[in-house]
């Protein structure tokens, strides 16, 4: 991985430089400059992986050298450098993509590396489910008929079936839960009445099918008021088939697009389906939704400019701060109300909601708490851009809260919490069973991420090393005895796998459990 650093404050850019061990982890420093011009023109000849840049710099600020670089490398990973009184800026590079952000006041060289890497590897995933997508290796031939047709394929052949001439048509859009097993698109479709319905996978790496609903003969042409009831027809017909099946059913969203009569519009006609299924926002699964120009939301809006604005925004980071946690709760309730506005659209409470959650990191910096390996396996941008519903994202929002309050309530504290001696022993009484991080925070009575917070924290080491510790110990002692073959011990320590113990034994004693036993 290639990065440019764009950043003006010369300590912090060369402690960005050399202060940070990159090469150890394939990753290569190719430029770095002083302000957002010549940072521009160095990303322009050097095509980096990664930019790392401030906001607020001399000649162009950071802001403007992301949107030309948005414009021209849309691919390039940004990640910024920000402050507290940063409010508009960071939630224009929110809007702008950028991937991640880090408090420039409070960051250490190893929060900042574990969010390089974080974006690496989100990057990495990305390209994996762009290689499953039609038209790749991996893609299903009896698949690819319908997506390409949607990309503007001639219809002709056995495409031509997708649309029989002269017939009105809609096309639509199943959205599947992650763990669906692939056929619950075609289970829902031949639950339905509506005999012109075909199917096809359009995305096998995040489980959308695509479809298309094509009138019966003795439909003809009408006017745009028989255009309404027919889908709406449809429409009905698939939430009726939704609800024939049960549990599946109900963890399944439809959106159809409107009527069309013109094989020409079939592209329109998916954005359209689309932009129905964006309904399921606010409604959840189980429901199906029918495009409608009305409900195309408008960022201008009276109702997008009420939900967290930067005013409210403000009042709520200075309620975390005090005592009363009343009040802190009226001013959330206010950012993120229970049943906010439909005519808000997804894109802003997101961006919204990704503001909030790096005021309040940034805050938490401020007070001592700058939340590095928080976040252990994804970042907060990336955690809540997989969240489909509002109820979801309000739910993450209040559960960081929640954490918020606590961290703040505990800056009073010193040493290690009493909690955290209790998780201790309950590790050492139960290190042989299959131990989970959620397990042990049930069992002391904190949440699971402030649990990992205090944890890591109080022991110097996230939760899963220190469990890897324990058991590596237990194992020595075990393999000194040498009563037992080395595989065996590993599986009575908690290793369910022979290659995964010795992976993690060697990494923790610079040796493999057979070389160990047998220089014991």
């Amino acid at each position: 991985m290639r990065i440019v650093v764009v950043e003006d404050e010369v300590l912090v850019r060369k402690g960005i430089l050399s202060g940070i061990p990159w090469e150890e982890h394939g990753i290569q420093v190719v430029g770095d400059a002083a302000d957002g011009r010549t940072g521009l023109e160095l990303i322009r000849r050097l095509k980096p992986d990664m930019v790392i840049t401030d906001i607020q710099m001399p000649i162009m600020d950071g802001l403007e050298m992301i949107r030309l670089v948005r414009k021209e490398l849309p691919d390039t990973a940004i990640l910024i450098l920000s402050v507290r009184e940063d409010f508009g800026a960071v939630r224009e590079a929110i809007r702008l993509g950028v991937i991640d952000y880090v408090h420039k006041l409070t960051m250490s060289p190893e929060e900042l590396l574990e969010s390089v890497l974080q974006a690496r590897n989100a990057k990495a995933g990305a390209s994996d489910e762009l290689a499953k997508r039609p038209g790749s290796d991996s893609g299903s031939a009896s698949a690819l008929g319908l997506p390409e047709w949607l990309a503007g394929a001639q219809a002709d052949g056995e495409d031509r079936e997708f649309v029989p001439e002269g017939r009105l048509f809609a096309v639509g859009i199943v959205r599947l839960p992650p763990d669906s097993d692939g056929g619950a698109a075609g289970r829902l479709l031949a639950a339905a009445s509506e005999p012109g319905l075909r199917e096809a996978i359009l995305h096998t790496a995040v489980p959308d099918s695509v479809f298309v609903a094509s009138a019966s003969p003795s439909v003809e042409p009408a006017d745009a008021e028989s255009d309404e009831m027919l889908a709406a027809r449809w429409r009905d017909d698939l939430a009726a088939a939704l609800r024939k099946l049960g549990p599946e059913g109900a963890r399944l969203s439809v959106g159809l697009g409107a009527i069309r009569g013109r094989t020409e519009e079939r592209n329109e006609a998916y954005r359209e389906a689309q932009e129905a299924l964006a309904g399921r926002f606010y409604s959840g699964p189980g429901s199906a939704h029918l495009y409608s120009p009305e409900a195309v939301s408008d960022d201008s809006s009276e109702d997008s400019a009420r939900f967290a604005p930067t005013a409210t925004l403000k009042a709520y980071l200075a309620a975390l701060e005090q005592t009363d946690g009343d009040l802190a709760v009226r001013r959330f309730e206010e950012l993120f109300p229970a049943v906010p506005s439909t005519r808000i659209s997804p894109r802003l409470v997101r961006e919204r909601m990704l503001q909030w959650q790096s005021s309040v990191a940034l805050l938490l910096g401020e007070w001592g708490y700058p939340l590095q390996g928080f976040w252990e396996q994804s970042s907060p941008f990336e955690q809540l851009n997989q969240l489909d519903t509002y109820e979801e994202l309000r739910e993450w929002c209040w559960r960081f809260h929640t954490v918020a309050r606590e961290l703040l309530e505990d800056c009073s504290q010193n040493g290690r919490r009493s909690e955290i001696e209790q998780a201790i022993r309950y590790m050492k009484e139960n290190y042989r069973n299959p131990l989970r991080v959620q397990e042990v925070a049930a069992h002391v009575n904190l949440s699971d991420n402030y649990f990992s917070f205090l944890f890591s924290k109080s022991t110097g080491q996230p939760f899963v090393h220190y469990l890897h510790n324990l058991r590596v110990d237990k194992a020595k002692e075990l393999l000194r005895e040498g009563s037992l073959p080395w595989y065996e011990i590993g599986e009575r320590v908690g290793f369910d796998n022979p290659k995964y113990f010795a992976k993690i034994f060697k990494r923790v004693t610079g040796t493999t459990p057979a070389q160990f036993q047998k220089n014991k």
